[in-house]
């Protein structure tokens, strides 16, 4: 289960990391706006994701894994 969980921690962070790498050359309003809401949105699910990573810390440190490996 916790490798699962750390799994998925993993790949989406790595998603989001290549989303983020892509070169988007700003040249007017309109493009500005969609890349601001774009990282509106991108805030949003990292927020939405914060519980699901202290669990799999929380259930880590259950299995005996230590702090630093965990971060």
């Amino acid at each position: 289960k916790f490798a699962n969980f750390s799994n998925d921690n993993l790949k989406w962070a790595n998603e989001q990391i290549e989303n983020i790498d892509q070169d988007v050359k700003v040249t007017d309003l309109l493009t500005a706006e969609q890349l601001l809401v774009k990282h509106s949105e991108l805030g949003s699910e990292i927020n939405a994701k914060d519980e699901e990573y202290l669990n799999t810390i929380k259930l880590g440190k259950q299995l005996g894994i230590t702090d630093d490996i965990l971060t």
